[in-house]
């Protein structure tokens, strides 16, 4: 008979964690938020305005060198957001999922190429188990996340303010074009101009490679640094709940 975490026998159902709640939820409520004051020209430009005081005298140059500015501003945002990503995301709990969800699905195979129905149920209800867990863990990443969201769509906001109303260069220098006009649509069917763009095409790989060098860094350290009696060798995080797929090997058929 297999046993539950808490030392009670039988299925794991009466184990699991509480729901997310409104974790879950909150990252797509701020986007949508979002993207109404976006859509709301009075809205966008009190926004940008406001945070303009803050924004223009650090990240402005005096409205003379745009590019610098989107540079700047996409810095920035792909530093804020990626540093924080990266630490308030259960690496090691993400490692341990994945491991155990192929474990679990080899064990669920071979009992259905079986035909053995109580073992199955029972592969089923660990699945479930470890579904709400990883929910659970990632609402609480996205509790944290959300402060981020919320400043990149208030740079964003500033960036529409600055470059209409306040930088008094329109065009860049390019390798493509000599005088690449920034208000231009740019393509894909001319949605956005083309300092979106530009400020899309800068923020996305600097804050891919951060990512890169921020998982690089972090797990070198923790894989060459000795376990000591305050700190052991592998740390679970305290919000999971630990699958033991392995204890179902010796379930009594």
């Amino acid at each position: 008979m297999i046993k539950g975490p808490s030392g009670t026998s039988g299925g794991v159902s009466g184990d699991l964690p509480p729901p997310p709640g409104m974790g879950m939820l909150m990252a797509p409520m701020v986007m949508i938020g979002m993207l109404l004051l976006f859509s709301d020209p009075i809205a966008r430009h009190a926004i940008g305005g406001l945070t303009g005081v803050y924004l223009t005298p650090l990240m402005g140059l005096g409205g003379a060198f745009p590019l610098v500015t989107l540079l700047l501003a996409a810095t920035v945002l792909a530093v804020s957001s990626t540093v924080v990503r990266h630490f308030v995301t259960d690496w090691e709990g993400q490692g341990h999922s994945t491991h155990d969800n192929g474990h679990i699905n080899k064990l669920l195979r071979e009992a259905q190429r079986n035909q053995n129905h109580q073992r199955v149920a029972k592969l089923r209800q660990e699945q479930t188990r470890m579904m709400a867990d990883q929910q659970l863990r990632l609402a609480g990443q996205m509790k944290v996340m959300v402060v981020t969201m919320i400043v990149g769509f208030v740079i964003f906001f500033w960036l529409g303010v600055f470059i209409y109303q306040t930088t008094f260069v329109r065009t860049i220098t390019t390798p493509w074009d000599p005088s690449w006009d920034l208000w231009a649509p740019g393509p894909f069917l001319h949605v956005f101009p083309r300092w979106v763009l530009l400020y899309s095409l800068i923020s996305f790989p600097l804050g891919q490679g951060i990512a890169a060098g921020l998982k690089f860094w972090d797990f070198g350290r923790k894989l060459h640094k000795p376990p000591s009696a305050s700190r052991p060798a592998a740390v679970l995080p305290a919000v999971r709940s630990e699958p033991q797929p392995y204890l179902l090997l010796d379930d009594e058929e």
